[in-house]
């Protein structure tokens, strides 16, 4: 692998597991921001993302552990919150609240102390990038956000099922490109063989808990049939246990940076998120060495 290749980020969904990206950037960005040249991200892998392009590497721990652990952005009782979506949807009596409150995400972005120096982010040298899904074509892509990056940054973070209603961006709406596998990321390595992509990965993908929580899996693919149409409820589910990652490491300029502690995406606990912080540190720090010492 060739050390001096410019460095693409490909930053992965995982919810509150997203603490770990945060750590993994803030190591390269002692070391090695000089050499990268994009970000891409989903979910909250952009949210992430968008502090790194704007040097704000310090803001996404306190981000994570004083606002996103808070009930204004993860309410409680997943399980009641689809049930009230398969049988009192059309209910104009009953209030459905979102389980994940994507405009509290793009609220602390822009008015809390963790506001998004957006002069900073702007003028960065380095692309940023954020997927999505468009819900009528049902295609994966990935939306250019160094203009308009609040809308885009809650398109991206809009968590499927977990969101009653899809973010409107450019007239066109669109869900969390992490929602349906897709092969955008092989696609982007393959056009790419020149620069070195680096995969943040803050959770692994665990086949077996998907076999075994399989009813709830599809109780989630009726939600997204029933909230943005059948095409993407029935590619949610025949594609629940597609993984393109074997295909992505057989890739010489690919190399994975993977989170092991095995916490919930919706883990609120700071000394957990902590500990997940620091792991990503010490994860960044053994992938920067080999990147620096050319």
């Amino acid at each position: 692998m060739d050390s001096k290749k410019d460095i693409i980020f490909i930053l992965g969904d995982g919810g509150m597991m997203g603490i770990f990206v945060a750590g993994v950037l803030s190591e390269i960005n002692k070391r090695s921001r000089g050499r990268v040249r994009a970000v891409y991200g989903t979910s909250s892998g952009a949210d992430v993302g968008v502090y790194f392009v704007s040097g704000q590497t310090d803001v996404p721990l306190r981000f994570f552990t004083e606002y996103l652990t808070k009930p204004d952005f993860i309410r409680k009782n997943f399980l009641r919150y689809l049930l009230k979506i398969f049988f009192f949807r059309n209910n104009r009596h009953v209030k459905i609240p979102d389980y994940i409150n994507v405009g509290y995400v793009a609220d602390v972005a822009r008015n809390s102390d963790c506001a998004l120096d957006v002069g900073a982010f702007e003028k960065s040298e380095i692309e940023f990038h954020v997927k999505v899904i468009d819900i009528e074509t049902g295609g994966p892509l990935y939306l250019p956000a160094k203009t308009n990056v609040f809308e885009k940054l809650m398109a991206t973070s809009q968590c499927g099922p977990l969101s009653t209603s899809a973010v409107e961006v450019g007239g066109k709406r669109y869900i969390d490109g992490g929602t349906v596998p897709s092969e955008l990321d092989l696609e982007l390595v393959t056009r790419n063989p020149d620069k070195l992509f680096i995969f943040v990965q803050s959770q692994k993908d665990n086949q077996l808990s998907k076999m075994l929580l399989y009813p709830l899996y599809l109780l989630a693919g009726h939600a997204i049939s029933i909230l943005y149409g059948k095409h993407l409820g029935k590619k949610y589910i025949q594609r629940l246990f597609t993984d393109y990652t074997a295909q992505l490491a057989a890739h010489k300029n690919v190399v994975f940076i993977r989170n092991d502690l095995r916490y919930s995406s919706f883990c609120t606990d700071k000394g957990k998120l902590e500990r997940v912080y620091r792991r990503g540190i010490e994860r960044g720090r053994i992938a920067a060495m080999p990147l620096i010492s050319a």
